[in-house]
């Protein structure tokens, strides 16, 4: 789930004053939930099973059956479903049919791959998938990898992500987008895409993935800058803000709650970079 590139001050200013002329309301946080936020699609079905009490909880349905969410959503107030729209893992079932309309490798990510999300068959894919979550009783989305934007700028990528937003949100399913800021901040602007976004998702603000271990530390001063601006436009366009960190010391954690607190903002501090940590 990469974080694509940095945006300067300048333009961060210019796209929430274009957010403003587009109509966006001028302050829109997360609504307050003492049950709070969770993100758990790497937990196995036995494991997801165990979740309750969230307010909105983050599972991948793919693995799953209707009887499981059903189960999911007695016990929580509200469950979304993982899709990948701009990326491909191999251990999905639907791999070999869409292995040949990959761009190239993604980092860091042994096993996954870009997709070119302007091919009709996947935009396609990509409705099914959705449909078939929502027949099981899903409550929304939670679309990552938007990102393959920052990794092939290319006009018919963005096109192609603009009509899978577009098509998914004709589905009436509640969106979140996960990371893919040089996406979003253009299409924002550009293209309304706060017409068819509930909210965005950013990872990593406050802490760092060393990818190597791996092992999590803080984020660089200039990172947290960025994305703390980012998520600002955000929610100067109307949408909600969650944040995803990952193993956050007792005063990281601290000071990541303090400032969601202050700014209306929900979020998940994971001790798993796989996301399968249940309690």
């Amino acid at each position: 789930m990469g974080k694509g590139r940095r945006m300067c001050f300048f333009l961060a200013l210019m796209l929430a004053a274009g957010c403003l002329l587009n109509g966006c309301a001028d302050d829109i946080g997360a609504d307050e939930d003492s049950k709070g936020y969770g993100v758990f699609i790497g937990a196995s079905p036995e494991a997801a099973a165990r979740l309750t009490g969230y307010g909105l909880v983050v599972v991948d349905a793919d693995g799953m059956d209707k009887a499981l969410v059903d189960l999911l959503r007695r016990n929580n107030d509200q469950v979304y479903s993982y899709l990948s729209i701009g990326s491909l893992e191999e251990f999905r079932s639907f791999y070999p049919a869409f292995r040949d309309q990959t761009l190239g490798p993604y980092e860091n990510w042994d096993g996954e791959w870009w997709m070119d999300v302007s091919g009709k068959a996947w935009q396609e894919h990509l409705v099914k998938q959705a449909e078939r979550y929502n027949s099981m009783g899903v409550d929304g989305l939670f679309l990552d990898n938007a990102d393959v934007y920052a990794q092939y700028p290319r006009p018919e990528i963005y096109q192609g992500l603009l009509e899978i937003f577009r098509s998914l949100h004709r589905l009436g399913m509640p969106m979140i987008v996960n990371g893919g800021d040089v996406f979003v901040k253009k299409a924002l602007v550009s293209d309304g895409l706060q017409q068819v976004l509930q909210g965005v998702n950013q990872e990593s603000v406050f802490t760092s993935i060393n990818f190597s271990g791996p092992s999590f530390g803080v984020s660089d001063p200039e990172d947290r800058d960025y994305f703390m601006e980012y998520v600002e436009v955000c929610r100067s366009c109307g949408l909600s803000v969650y944040l995803l960190e990952y193993g956050a010391d007792a005063g990281t954690e601290e000071e990541i709650r303090r400032y969601c607190r202050e700014k209306g903002f929900l979020c998940y501090i994971s001790p798993s970079l796989e996301l399968d940590a249940v309690d």
